[in-house]
């Protein structure tokens, strides 16, 4: 079962609510935080991101096995948690600078400010 995350970033052309990620504002998210609702989450160039808690450990206690696509701080937040679950983490990541540049161009394209301070970070 995949993890559908909670994100303060605009839909993409032919994302769904539910169904891509859970779009919600930064305040309803700021809510959400501070109420615990999240098992990781994570600030990643200005948007935010998470995994509800209450979902994931749900689906765990049915027996399923959950994928999160998530960044590096949210999996650490996930491993330090210590849950009685097993964990198994898997990295891609892109073959190179120029090429990541690219996929971030192409998916990004209305937004070079988020390319450009992305590409500062790296």
């Amino acid at each position: 079962s995949v993890s559908i995350s909670h994100t303060t970033r605009l839909p993409r052309p032919k994302e769904k609510n539910g169904k891509d990620y859970f779009f919600v504002s930064k305040n309803n998210f700021k809510k959400l935080i501070k109420k615990n609702e999240f098992i990781e989450h994570a600030k990643v160039f200005d948007n935010y991101y998470g995994s509800s808690k209450s979902l994931v450990i749900e689906k765990l206690k049915e027996g399923k096995n959950i994928l999160f696509d998530i960044d590096w701080q949210g999996t650490r937040q996930i491993k330090n948690k210590n849950l009685n679950y097993k964990l198994v983490t898997i990295f891609i990541l892109p073959p190179s600078k120029n090429e990541l540049l690219k996929r971030l161009t192409k998916r990004e394209d209305k937004n070079m400010k988020t390319v450009k301070k992305k590409n500062e970070r790296i």
